[in-house]
Order: C-alpha cells, then sequence, then structure tokens
C-alpha cells in the first residue's frame, strides 16, 4: 500500500504508516513515522540526523591513519558517535562488535586492513572456483 502511495507522488511523511506483520503470530501494527531528529554539527560542519553517512576521501589524508584516529576525527569534527564504519560493502568497525575485537580493530591501519581482507577474500572465492 505505502508503495502504491509513492508511485501516486504522496510526499508527506504524514501520508505514509509503518506496518508490521507477523506471520507466525496473528498480529499486526501499524504507526505513524516520524522524521529523524537533526543534529547540528560543529564547525560549521552543517545538520545531518542518524540515518546520514560521511564519505572519507582517502586520498586526501594520510594512508597511516588507525581506524581508532578515522573514528576519533570524525566524532570531534561532528559532534557525534560513529556506530558504523564502512568499505563498500564491507563492514570495518561497528559498535556492536565485542569490545575485544572492537579494540583491536581501532588499532589497526585503515588502508592496510582494507587490502587484507580484499586480498583474503579473492584468494578464497578464486579457491573456490578452481575446486568447482
Amino acid at each position: 500500500m505505502e508503495l502504491c502511495k509513492i508511485i501516486q507522488g504522496h510526499a508527506s511523511i504524514e501520508s505514509f504508516r509503518c506496518n508490521f506483520l507477523n506471520l507466525a503470530l496473528p498480529f499486526l501494527a501499524k504507526s505513524m513515522p516520524g522524521k529523524p531528529k537533526k543534529l547540528q554539527g560543529e564547525q560549521g560542519q552543517g545538520k545531518y540526523t542518524v540515518w546520514d553517512w560521511f564519505e572519507i576521501d582517502g586520498s586526501k589524508s594520510s594512508n597511516h591513519h588507525t581506524i581508532g584516529q578515522i573514528i576519533d576525527e570524525v566524532n570531534a569534527a561532528y559532534n557525534c558517535s560513529v556506530e558504523m564504519l564502512n568499505y563498500g560493502s564491507m563492514l570495518v568497525y561497528s559498535m556492536f562488535h565485542p569490545n575485544q575485537k572492537s579494540q583491536k580493530r581501532r588499532n589497526t591501519n585503515l588502508i592496510a586492513y582494507i587490502k587484507q581482507t580484499e586480498e583474503a577474500s579473492a584468494s578464497s572465492s578464486s579457491s573456490s572456483s578452481s575446486s568447482s
């Protein structure tokens, strides 16, 4: 139903409803969506929500940054808390990783981690295709 509203051109958030259907239980819930709270960044960085993302141009920064340094820089610049750090579809860092894994990952060089993970992924996909 909500997709039909989008096709019809409804733009106002008040036109839409959130629907949840649990097929295992006789349960259907509807709710009204709300706009996310806008947060103000420091140093004139503008406004953002918890659903926004920031792109980091690696060519303009040093190749010696650890994941923790990048997270700390974004936290300080935007007055926020980084919950996830992705590279394409790769999850580099997440706040819900176990604490020991999270601390180890924060001390890892970002560029080295990405290269290592891509190489491991490429070698595992080539070995699985050759065994077929």
